[in-house]
This record gives structure tokens, C-alpha cells and sequence, in this order.
């Protein structure tokens, strides 16, 4: 079968030099220049931070958002992308922030509370009796807050890190007790807490 000859759209149209300015602009504008192409390229830091940000937009949708990149340059890693758990409780922040408030809370209460003990102590001679009800509240306040530090979730190194780091410079003062250490301990056990 012999292909049928068709008239292009623009056959048999005169063609104006009006019309071929016309076109020009849009001929103009899809043809690439080499200036403008050498201008357009990405510099290997311009690649790196834009692949970066897609890879960090993209990890909000992969596996909920609990996972982050290790990347090594390829040339020095067999393996140079790697997936890990952030975290596996509350978001990575929030963990963090509430266990540095914690720490907080129980420094100002321990700060307050070697300022007044000796007031409540019977064998000072500054003893003020209206202390010892204040001094017993802030005996309870700081091991509540010690309880809740320990009972706070640290599904992350750095959070593993901090609320370990503050119970132990507890310890080396005899601020923990026994009891105390042990339900440390035992966070460290606990199965949901990856290092």
C-alpha cells in the first residue's frame, strides 16, 4: 500500500514577511544557546543541597517519617546510602525537648533546694521551722522530676544521651537512689530503644 499524500496545515498559504516575524520570537526562544546552557548548570554543591532537600521531602513519606539518610560519597563506601530509625516513640524533637525540660526543671529545683536545706535542718543554727514544710515539698518536687526523667521516653542516642548524662552527675552527688539506677537500667533493655 502506497502512503497517501496529505497537504502540511500551512500548504498553499501565502507566506508574509509579517507572518515570519511572528514566528520569529517563538523560534527564538526554543532554540538552546550554549551560553545560557554552561550558565544553567549545577555546581556539585547546588546538586548536592537540592538532592539533599528532595531526599529530606521525600523521607517524610517513607516508612512515617521515622527513618533518616547516612549518604557517603560513592567512591568511598561500598554500601554509601543507608537507611536508619530516627526514632521509634514520640517525634525525634519532641523526645528531646521534653527531657531537656525535665533537666531543666529538676536543676532549678535542686538549685533551690541547696539553698534553703540547711534552714530545715534542727542542728543549724539558722533552723526556721516554716522551712521544713518547704523544704520537704521541694525533697518530693525533685524526686518526682527525677522519676519522670527516668520514666521519660529516650527512643534516641542523643536522648539516650542527655537523660543519661544528667543521672549520672546525679549519681556522682548521691542524688539517685538505688531504686532509681535500676529503672535506668532497665530502660536500657528496653527493646524500642535502638543506638
Amino acid at each position: 500500500m502506497q502512503n497517501e499524500i496529505v497537504p502540511a496545515a500551512a500548504e498553499g498559504m501565502p507566506m508574509t514577511r509579517r507572518a515570519m516575524l511572528g514566528a520569529l520570537p517563538a523560534a527564538a526562544a526554543s532554540v538552546a544557546l550554549p551560553v545560557e546552557a554552561a550558565a544553567a548548570k549545577e555546581t556539585p554543591m547546588e546538586k548536592v543541597n537540592r538532592l539533599g532537600w528532595e531526599l529530606a521531602e521525600a523521607l517524610n513519606d517513607y516508612a512515617d517519617g521515622r527513618m533518616h539518610a547516612m549518604i557517603f560519597p560513592s567512591d568511598k563506601r561500598k554500601y554509601a546510602v543507608g537507611f536508619v530509625f530516627t526514632d521509634l516513640g514520640t517525634p525525634y524533637g519532641e523526645e528531646l525537648a521534653t527531657i531537656r525540660d525535665l533537666i531543666d526543671q529538676h536543676r532549678e529545683t535542686f538549685t533551690r533546694w541547696n539553698e534553703v536545706c540547711h534552714l530545715a535542718d534542727e542542728c543549724d543554727e539558722r533552723f526556721d521551722p516554716a522551712m521544713v514544710p518547704v523544704v520537704e515539698a521541694l525533697d518530693d518536687l525533685e524526686e518526682e522530676l527525677t522519676n519522670a526523667l527516668i520514666a521519660a521516653p529516650a527512643t534516641s542516642y542523643e536522648a539516650l544521651t542527655l537523660k543519661a548524662a544528667h543521672l549520672a552527675a546525679l549519681d556522682a552527688r548521691h542524688g539517685v537512689s538505688y531504686e532509681q539506677a535500676s529503672k535506668f537500667l532497665q530502660t536500657l533493655r528496653n527493646p524500642t530503644v535502638r543506638l
